[in-house]
């Protein structure tokens, strides 16, 4: 097997987390969710956190360099 490759069934393995929340944030989560379950409304924001395709997208604008201002000092740029 290469590595970073991972086998099917360690992949499917269940584990059990355990991190401090907030009260209110998880009564929140589940409102949010429509879960009545914690189980339920953490999986949920898991599974959604995981295929969400705005996830990262504050980390890559903020590697990207900003724009130099120009310097006859507009800030319409025409040729754009």
């Amino acid at each position: 097997m290469l590595q970073g490759e991972v086998r099917m069934e360690e992949r499917n393995k269940v584990v059990f987390a355990q991190a401090p929340v907030l009260e209110w944030k998880l009564e929140e989560l589940k409102r949010l969710s429509g879960k009545k379950t914690t189980k339920d409304a953490l999986n949920e924001a898991i599974d959604h956190y995981l295929t969400c395709p705005f996830v990262g997208v504050k980390k890559r604008l903020e590697t990207e360099e900003p724009e130099k201002p120009r310097k006859d000092g507009w800030w319409w740029y025409p040729e754009k």
